[in-house]
């Protein structure tokens, strides 16, 4: 099954402390194997924290987003990709979509993983054929250092109707000014059940890609490549996606 790598130009404006949105601008990089992704559209909510080290114990994530009371400004990315689907892409202006139709991302107060506090990020989104994605970002500014670091997220399918979800989850960074694309490996995912995607940023093999200057992260849920025994038609499926614990550790 195939897995989309993305890699895109837009980013999150940072306070000295503090992140803040500030979508720039746009672009991206795929092949036709691989299909590919844009940047963020911009989205309220209070910024994630960066913290190096603690007092005693174990060491404070180097960037944290746990959604405990807002979506933390991450963002629908709605990229026009003309190599595979990208179903954010219905929330750009020109898109031209039955506004019925379009994915929403909102804050959830009632589940996440841990389960308390409660709050994570949900999303949803029709799917209605192979080779389709839809992915949330945000963007970091200015670049954080996370050399030797893993980063970490709990992905749920929460519910799909109208068929089985084929799909999966990955969990994407990019980083400096080029915005060069590194991803964890495809995870699929089982409805109801807390899924974790792991990404160890010393292993990102992209060339250009520099662990210490990551200027943004993302998940991305995609529903794959036709069946190679028949079956090329795929819902439409709706399903809801929850994100929650993203951290760099």
């Amino acid at each position: 099954m195939k897995m989309f790598n993305s890699r895109s130009t837009i980013f999150v404006g940072l306070g000295s402390a503090a992140l803040m949105l500030a979508a720039i601008g746009c672009g991206s990089s795929s092949s036709p194997s691989d299909g590919g992704t844009g940047g963020t559209s911009a989205g309220g909510g209070s910024g994630g924290t960066s913290a190096a080290g603690g007092s005693g114990g174990a060491a404070a994530p180097a960037l944290s987003f746990t959604f405990d009371s807002s979506v933390q400004n991450w963002a629908i990315n709605t990229y026009h990709d003309t190599n595979s689907t990208n179903l954010g892409f219905e929330l750009a202006p020109d898109a031209g979509i039955d506004a019925s139709t379009v994915p929403t991302l909102t804050h959830d107060t009632t589940d996440g993983s841990p389960a308390t506090p409660a709050g994570c990020l949900k999303l949803t989104a029709t799917f209605t054929g192979y080779n389709q994605y839809i992915d949330v970002k945000v963007g970091i500014s200015p670049t954080v250092d996370l050399s030797g670091k893993k980063m970490h997220a709990q992905v749920q399918l929460a519910s799909a109707t109208g068929g089985t979800f084929p799909g999966g989850a990955i969990l994407e960074t990019d980083s400096t000014q080029a915005y060069t694309y590194g991803g964890s490996t495809g995870a699929q995912l089982t409805a109801g059940t807390w899924t974790p995607l792991v990404l160890d940023l010393d292993t990102v093999s992209t060339t250009g890609y520099d662990d210490t200057m990551v200027i943004q992260v993302g998940v991305q849920f995609y529903s794959g490549s036709a069946p190679t025994d028949g079956g090329t038609t795929l819902g439409p499926i709706e399903a809801t996606f929850l994100i929650d614990t993203v951290q760099a550790l």
